[in-house]
């Protein structure tokens, strides 16, 4: 187990488990795998497309971009089960359209950009069809020029919470 820099309160409230990238989900833990081997030596992958992730996995994964200056990631793709989940009514997380799961994926975000480590994290998501949703989201720092965070290789699966409410 690789060990987490220390996570700020706000961020742990956010969370039921935050992980150095240990996923439950056979598909992140796939998306995972794609991720290290991309990486092989250096500290980040390089962005790459949807096509190249494993076609297994790539349903549930979806790419971000940031820039400096931005506050907003900005999803470029998106695989068909990730985009079902996202609900975007555009191109940045704050158009997620479940207000709780934008919020909790820019600032997962936000943090795999500062520290550079690839991190999983499981939640619960109300304000969705009863009952509520079970979530699992990966989160792995991309590199356009391998020394700055300029992107996000994500993954998001969600199952029902049964016997819940």
């Amino acid at each position: 187990m690789t060990t987490l820099s220390t996570l700020p309160p706000s961020l742990v409230g956010m969370f039921e488990r935050i992980d150095a990238a240990e996923a439950s989900s056979e598909h992140l833990r796939t998306a995972l795998d794609f991720w290290l081997a991309r990486r092989g030596k250096g500290l980040y992958a390089m962005p790459p497309a949807l096509s190249e992730v494993p076609e297994d996995t790539s349903p549930d994964v979806f790419i971000c971009a940031h820039s400096a200056g931005e506050a907003q990631w900005r999803v470029i793709e998106a695989g068909k089960g990730a985009a079902s989940l996202l609900s975007l009514r555009g191109d940045r997380i704050s158009d997620v359209g479940n207000h709780q799961l934008a919020e909790r994926l820019q600032r997962l975000f936000d943090w795999v950009a500062e520290t550079g480590e690839p991190l999983a994290a499981d939640f619960e998501l109300d304000g969705t069809t009863p009952p509520p949703v079970w979530c699992e989201a990966l989160a792995a720092p991309l590199s356009a020029d391998g020394k700055t965070v300029t992107g996000i290789l994500a993954g998001l699966v969600a199952r029902p919470q049964a016997g819940k409410r």
